[in-house]
């Protein structure tokens, strides 16, 4: 089975080498070092992105040279709750550090009924993060305009549904699209292929 998605990712990075080459990234999950980068654009509001955000987080802490990056990609279905969301999340980073928003991501998600419907008791409270602070950093037009900069630079990369990854090797600078929730051998095999580099070699 793995050798079977091998040789599609193969096919897909001839096709598609250096497609979506992901930058630096305000928050990650893992080691920062690490050789490889899966950048997860994601809905707080998507039922797929709820229901596999736990398997990724799960699958990233198992792996020692993997971190997880996130990007905002609120769809225009779950809005305005999406956004709203997200801008949580943001704040929850900027007040409290780089634990604070991946705290705040599982805990949307955790709760969340989805689709645009939101948490039914209100955004979650996290620990050690004022509230005044919270509102103020939710009105501010900065953060706003981050999650919608993000969304724009997925869309120029054609990169419109959640939850999608880029997976990306750091040494060979080579990366490769993902769409959907990517189980542990479609993982693997990415890394796989990125990890060639001369992709062509591969079956020789």
């Amino acid at each position: 089975m793995r050798s079977r998605w091998l040789l599609g990712i193969v096919s897909f990075l001839l096709a598609n080498s250096g497609f979506a080459a992901t930058g630096s990234a305000a928050w990650e999950l893992g080691p920062t070092q690490a050789r490889y980068s899966i950048t997860l654009y994601g809905d707080l509001e998507c039922p797929f992105c709820k229901d596999y955000f736990p398997q990724i987080s799960k699958w990233i802490a198992s792996q020692s040279d993997v971190n997880l990056r996130w990007q905002h990609l609120p769809l225009s279905a779950h809005e305005p709750m999406a956004s709203r969301e997200a801008q949580y999340a943001e704040c929850a980073g900027k007040l409290g550090g780089n634990q604070s928003f991946w705290k705040a991501t599982q805990m949307i998600y955790a709760q969340t009924q989805g689709n645009g419907s939101g948490i039914p008791k209100g955004l979650p409270v996290i620990a050690d993060i004022d509230h005044s602070a919270m509102r103020e950093c939710m009105a501010d037009e900065n953060i706003q305009s981050e999650i919608q900069k993000q969304v724009l630079a997925a869309q120029r990369k054609g990169i419109n549904a959640t939850p999608s990854l880029v997976v990306t090797d750091h040494k060979t600078e080579r990366d490769v699209l993902l769409t959907g929730p990517a189980d542990e051998n479609v993982l693997l095999s990415a890394l796989d292929a990125l990890a060639v580099t001369d992709a062509t070699q591969m079956f020789k």
